[in-house]
């Protein structure tokens, strides 16, 4: 990677930088902490797994690590897309997989209307910036691993992410003096 930032820059200037030499991805940002990168189009193909509408989803009081690492476990809408039955006429999704995480945060609560698998997982990963500091952000991640002989041709797994929190800045200077 080559970057060319001149004193004044900000985040997205390198992220900008950053995504011109990563040909086929695209980005977003979510929110101030919070960017997804996909693939170009994913984010408007309705056959993509974490465009899964969701009409309605509730959580009340989990874990949020446990919605990113095993969102299916949550999210019906997605777990029968995972799970397809065999009257099913178009192929669907099928597999998943990721880190199963037992943490000591606090739980959460969310309530979600007219949503998707993707903003269900950014909303459990926003949830989590308004822990208390001893308490590392978590972000996700998806993969598809591609493999022709599953149905719609691959494998899905589901990890989270450690990010910094909101004030590392604070916290670094703390640190260092």
């Amino acid at each position: 990677m080559n970057l060319n930032l001149p004193p004044d820059s900000h985040f997205e200037d390198g992220l900008r930088q950053i995504m011109t030499q990563i040909p086929g991805y695209e980005y977003e940002l979510v929110s101030e902490h919070m960017i997804n990168i996909y693939p170009i189009g994913a984010k408007r193909d309705s056959k993509d797994l974490l465009n899964t509408p969701v009409p309605q989803f509730d959580a009340i009081s989990v874990d949020p690590t446990q919605i990113l690492t095993s969102p299916s476990e949550y999210i019906p809408e997605l777990a029968a897309r995972l799970r397809p039955t065999a009257s099913a006429r178009e192929p669907q999704p099928s597999g998943y997989g990721g880190v199963v995480a037992r943490s000591n945060v606090p739980p959460v609560t969310l309530r979600l209307k007219n949503t998707t698998v993707r903003q269900i997982l950014n909303a459990a990963s926003e949830a989590m910036e308004e822990f208390p500091p001893q308490y590392e952000p978590v972000g996700w991640a998806y993969l598809l691993q591609p493999n022709p002989s599953l149905p719609a041709g691959g494998k899905h797994s589901w990890m989270f992410v450690f990010s910094a929190p909101k004030n590392w800045k604070a916290f670094q200077r703390r640190s260092v003096s």
